[in-house]
């Protein structure tokens, strides 16, 4: 357990210290689904192996949801006149936030009590398809203004994302497979970065955050690409499965560097 958590601590720590540094454009990084491939491997001989990569794939939609109901905001906000230009348009963003959490708490519930493995599968193909409507505001030009990440704001997302990690090996470990997949996709780094651009002034949120949703949401198509495969992998040999897994996602990241950077 603790080799995973570890990991999955130090993979975030490095991810939001080059992004502190480096700016959006590093984002790309967390392409990588470093934290699913090693809670994978760390399970390739248990038998919640199956379920879990069920249950994550379908779960995919927790993420995508919360930035897709963000992309419809800020097409909203973008277009709406009397918002406050040098201040944060406050009762928006609090709209959009509470919207945000209301569509991930109803994608976990989907997860949570739906049973039937074909209507999982197809709520993680719509999850994938829905992911589209998030890559298509591309900014013309991406902003190289580096992310300021305060002392506090580091410290709490360690927290969150260790104790994540723990419940998650938990719950596995106690058979609570279901919710583990559910709780392995809560999207903690894309809330942070949302939340860190989300309230400045008006003009300077939208356009971060747009930036911010255009980037996270290709994190979405190679985690699919590495759970789909590994799912249906399974009636082959674990090494089999894992190569096209890892293939998978190979071919996705090329894909996705050739259209972010056209």
């Amino acid at each position: 357990m603790w080799t995973t958590v570890i990991l999955g601590v130090v993979v975030l720590n490095i991810m939001l210290f080059i992004i502190h540094y480096s700016g959006p454009k590093a984002i790309a990084l967390t392409w990588v689904p470093g934290r699913v491939i090693v809670i994978v491997i760390s399970m390739l001989h248990k038998k919640e192996l199956h379920n879990w990569l069920q249950i994550t794939w379908t779960a995919y939609m927790i993420p995508v949801s919360l930035l897709a109901i963000f992309h419809f905001a800020l097409r909203y906000m973008a277009n709406k006149g009397r918002l406050p230009r040098f201040s944060c348009a406050t009762p928006q963003w609090f709209i959009c936030w509470s919207l945000g959490i209301l569509a991930m708490v109803v994608s976990a519930t989907l997860c949570m009590f739906i049973e039937n493995p074909y209507i999982l599968f197809s709520i993680g193909i719509l999850a994938a398809y829905l992911n589209i409507v998030n890559v298509m505001d591309a900014p013309i030009h991406l902003q190289e203004v580096p992310i300021k990440f305060s002392t506090w704001y580091i410290i709490g997302t360690n927290i969150v994302i260790i104790a994540a990690l723990i419940l998650i090996e938990l719950l596995i470990q106690h058979d609570y497979v279901r919710l583990a997949g559910v709780i392995s996709n809560i999207p903690i780094l894309s809330i942070v970065l949302l939340a860190s651009s989300s309230c400045a002034n008006t003009e300077e949120a939208i356009n971060t955050t747009n930036q911010h949703i255009y980037m996270l949401a290709y994190q979405t198509w190679p985690a699919m690409a590495f759970v789909g495969v590994m799912w249906i992998g399974q009636v082959y040999t674990t090494s089999i499965a894992l190569v096209m897994s890892m293939s998978a996602v190979l071919v996705v990241l090329i894909i996705q560097f050739i259209m972010a950077k056209t």
